[in-house]
């Protein structure tokens, strides 16, 4: 795995593991009427599955219990040559990636589908 982070604001950030996978730890303040951002990037080498012949990536979207009102914005990119099959609601297809921005109350799974070939 390869992973990155960078808040909008320089703060602390500590990259580590936790159950074997990576994880990003790190706290930005924010002023009232103001945004900040922490921006996590990392690659998952074993992220997709093969379902029914078809490549998968399953995300689920844990939102943190402290922070409300928290938009998250995901983009899954594809491997040169692949094409986007199907998305799930919420996400959005351009080019050969996916994006997703939005609030999240709850828990929300994001499910993108992909073959080799053009989109």
């Amino acid at each position: 795995e390869q992973i990155a982070a960078e808040t909008s604001r320089p703060s602390p950030i500590d990259v580590g593991r936790d159950l074997r996978l990576a994880t990003v730890t790190g706290s930005i303040i924010v002023r009232g009427g103001g945004s900040e951002t922490l921006t996590v990037s990392y690659v998952v080498v074993d992220a997709v599955r093969v379902v029914d012949g078809v490549n998968q990536v399953s995300l689920r979207v844990l939102p943190q219990p402290t922070l409300d009102g928290v938009t998250y914005r995901i983009r899954v990119v594809l491997p040169d040559g692949a094409a986007i099959v199907s998305t799930s609601p919420g996400l959005e297809r351009r080019g050969n990636a996916a994006f997703f921005s939005g609030v999240r109350g709850a828990p929300s799974d994001l499910e993108l589908r992909f073959g080799a070939g053009e989109s």
